[in-house]
């Protein structure tokens, strides 16, 4: 007795561009993301995520997917519009973080610490020991407090903001752009605030004593002070500037990728 299925083998080419289609999105948009899209994970685990999270949703985002293109330019053309809006969604996000990095140049400057660089694996880039420090706490927080979960949940809801195979608005996301990257370095100096009037008001004492003494070198003398009162600052208000940072966050994730 023969048990055998018949597959309708004329569906299969459908079906792959389907998956095919999502996953230009999917892998453009999570390349890109805060923990998903870190340069010092390799790029084999990004399409191992990238995959599964497209066999996820793929059943749930198949209705907006349009009909597989008669001809490979416009196959090819629906696929780099996905990968397009895929990118723009994602350096949306990614620019969030920039406000950790640029809180951590103004506090570095403000502490004495700006000559201390590394390399921050969450942006690739050389930059100071403080940024470095909140990037990664940054990060970790945003799995701790299951923040990543919204940025999966707005893969889902970009292909009903976003239909596939219609051109992005360029001139919105230019704006959003302008935005985000506005509303980010106003949390940076905010983050960054308390450094600012104490090392202020430091050098401007440091500033006063050294006209008083000029036969001191004062500044030698003042500045391992300055970095550990950088330090015993930090200590205190790295918990209120981490919950600053994931509120700003949350909020712009939602408001970016979210219905």
């Amino acid at each position: 007795m023969n048990f055998s299925i018949p597959l309708p083998l004329d569906m299969l080419p459908a079906e792959a561009f389907v998956y095919l289609a999502v996953f230009a999105r999917v892998a453009a948009m999570m390349m890109l993301f805060p923990g998903f899209g870190e340069r010092n994970i390799q790029a084999r685990i990004k399409i191992l995520m990238a995959a599964v999270v497209v066999l996820t949703i793929t059943p749930v985002v198949r209705p907006m997917v349009p009909p597989m293109p008669e001809n490979m330019m416009a196959m090819l053309m629906l696929i780099g519009l996905e990968v397009v809006i895929g990118i723009a969604l994602g350096a949306l996000v990614r620019m969030l973080m920039g406000a950790l990095q640029v809180a951590g140049q103004i506090i570095a400057f403000s502490t004495g610490l700006a000559y201390a660089q590394g390399f921050d694996p969450t942006q690739g880039i050389q930059t100071t020991l403080v940024g470095t420090i909140l990037a990664i706490i940054a990060v970790t927080m945003i799995f701790v407090t299951d923040l990543h979960h919204l940025m999966l949940a707005g893969i889902v809801d970009s292909y009903w903001v976003f239909a596939p195979g219609n051109l992005p608005p360029i001139e919105d996301f230019a704006q959003t752009a302008i935005r985000v990257t506005a509303e980010t370095f106003s949390l940076a100096m905010r983050m960054a605030a308390p450094f600012l009037v104490v090392g202020l008001t430091v050098y401007i004492g440091v500033g006063i004593l050294s006209r008083l003494m000029p036969a001191v070198q004062i500044f030698f003398i003042v500045m391992p002070a300055n970095i550990m009162i950088g330090f015993s600052l930090m200590a205190m208000l790295i918990s209120a500037m981490m919950m600053a940072f994931l509120t700003y966050f949350e909020a712009s994730v939602a408001e970016l990728l979210l219905r």
